[in-house]
């Protein structure tokens, strides 16, 4: 397997928290967001699992993702083979197989080490395809990756389940503070859905009830209209729909004002399915693109550079999914504007810390969010309900709408509180802690690099001078972690603590984050 690409700082810390996870356990899951490069990471792992009489399989859910995923394995020059009936192509003969999993569950194949599950989100261990699979390769290692790790709002991992914790995290905020995606920015425009009217059923509302409420003629007439204007500077925009009927009512509406539009959903012809897609795709007038699911979950098309939410939804699975579509760079892109009708952003949180109800009932962490906002009247920008003013474009809170938060001490949040979710603080346990020995670029200063991987949340990283030691060692009073800390100041590799430690993450007043052991 041949190939030519340097993998970003926080691919390599993910391939050696899998590798380190996979030496102890069976099954790894990593949640990966929407252009975090799964891809690069699969290929790197690879390279030490194939060998002769060795096959990786890469299984998923869609005709589609097999198609994007055998591609981009052969342009980085991998001996790949594709398992799937729709796809045209039911072969094991390649190092790598990528397999749909609605074709390949039954058979057996023959001589697979390792087996990743793409949109882990969509996995169960129970029962169904999925079981039936792995209970045909259960001597395989398993590595689960997804934006979303939970469905139908409960959590995929936790005690008893085929995944028992998230073993690594790439920040969504991170990507994006780093270039590596592109802000979304939210705007709540008037015209959104009345949700409170609506029932929930298996965590989301009702169809019946979403239906009703999305399908008024009147609605739909003020919310394009409202929109177009906002979209104006917008090259490709994806209209997020209820279902079929609602997706060809805003079809049809668009057309009729004039906007080269395409629609793309199940009861199409496979051929006017790809059709369409084409024609969204490869000509710049045709800027509308309304889907009910079809291209909400592996869909990639970076030029895609807006959302309109026209339904509501308390799927935090669906919400951040769609999101993703338009966070992908893009020559000329600097941001994802997303226009939410259907009150999204309201129900399932910040992007980054969605409202999720664990399978405890304690929730899916305890990152402090900001649920309640106020939407600006100049620029229909969110903001906590703290602010003063907006964070977008200054807009100064009347006086009489802040006595609600008037006697407040904490301090006001800011828009990445809103839309990607705080830091977390408090206490957590730490199931791996990685040593790694860091020579600073600008200095040349010499410390250690103490990387945390907590049981939820993402990794915290901390680099530790000897100076630092003297003031940092009574903090850390298991013997055992000392002695490993020791051998690495005499022999500079890379190293690990593995049990389960429980420790304190704490902030200080200028904003920075600190560690200590505390059982």
């Amino acid at each position: 397997m041949t190939h030519s690409f340097k993998l970003r700082d926080y691919q390599s810390e993910c391939v050696q928290v899998v590798e380190r996870a996979l030496l102890v356990k069976k099954s790894v899951l990593v949640w990966a967001p929407t252009a975090s490069g799964k891809t690069l990471i699969f290929i790197e792992l690879l390279k030490k699992w194939v060998r002769p009489n060795r096959k990786f399989i890469i299984l998923v859910n869609r005709t589609e993702l097999v198609d994007q995923t055998v591609k981009r394995l052969k342009q980085l020059g991998a001996d790949v083979s594709a398992f799937s009936a729709s796809y045209g192509e039911k072969s094991t003969t390649g190092a790598i197989i990528v397999a749909s999993i609605q074709s390949v569950y039954r058979n057996k194949v023959n001589d697979v080490a390792g087996i990743v599950i793409d949109e882990a989100h969509n996995f169960s261990s129970e029962s169904g395809m999925y079981s039936q699979f792995l209970d045909n390769h259960d001597h395989a290692k398993v590595i689960g990756f997804t934006a979303t790790p939970w469905s139908n709002n409960k959590r995929i991992y936790g005690e008893g389940k085929f995944f028992d914790v998230i073993d690594y995290q790439i920040s969504l905020k991170k990507l994006i503070d780093d270039g590596y995606i592109v802000k979304p920015s939210f705007k709540c425009p008037p015209h959104q859905i009345d949700t409170s009217v609506l029932r929930t059923r298996l965590g989301d509302y009702a169809n019946e009830d979403v239906d009703r409420a999305v399908l008024d003629t009147v609605k739909i007439s003020n919310q394009i209209l409202d929109a177009l204007p906002r979209l104006k500077h917008r090259k490709k925009i994806l209209w997020v729909c209820a279902s079929i009927k609602h997706a060809e009512k805003i079809y049809y509406y668009l057309k009729k004002v004039g906007e080269k539009a395409q629609v793309l959903h199940s009861k199409l012809p496979t051929a006017f399915q790809d059709f369409n897609k084409q024609s969204f795709e490869k000509f710049p007038e045709y800027r509308h693109m309304c889907c009910v699911m079809m291209a909400t979950e592996g869909y990639d098309y970076p030029a895609i550079d807006a959302v309109c939410f026209m339904r509501p939804t308390k799927s935090a699975t669906l919400f951040t999914q769609v999101i993703g579509r338009a966070l992908r760079l893009y020559q000329g892109k600097e941001d994802a504007l997303v226009l939410d009708y259907g009150r999204v952003l309201e129900n399932c949180g910040p992007l980054g810390a969605p409202k999720i109800v664990s399978n405890d009932g304690s929730g899916l962490s305890k990152v402090k969010v900001a649920y309640e906002t106020w939407v600006c009247p100049k620029c229909l920008s969110p903001n906590d309900l703290k602010d003063k003013q907006c964070l977008d474009c200054g807009y100064e809170k009347p006086v009489e709408e802040r006595d609600v938060v008037k006697n407040t001490t904490e301090t006001a949040a800011s828009y990445d509180d809103i839309i990607l979710g705080r830091e977390a603080t408090g206490a957590f346990n730490c199931k791996t802690l990685l040593f790694n020995s860091h020579v600073a670029k600008s200095s040349n200063n010499k410390s250690i690099k103490l990387t945390w991987v907590f049981d939820h949340g993402e990794p915290h990283k901390e680099y530790i001078t000897k100076r630092m030691w003297s003031f940092r060692k009574r903090d850390f009073h298991n013997k055992e972690f000392q002695e490993v800390f020791d051998d690495l100041k005499k022999d500079p590799i890379i190293q690990d603590f593995t049990p389960m430690i429980k420790v304190k993450l704490s902030q200080n007043n200028k904003g920075f984050y600190r560690v200590k052991v505390i059982g």
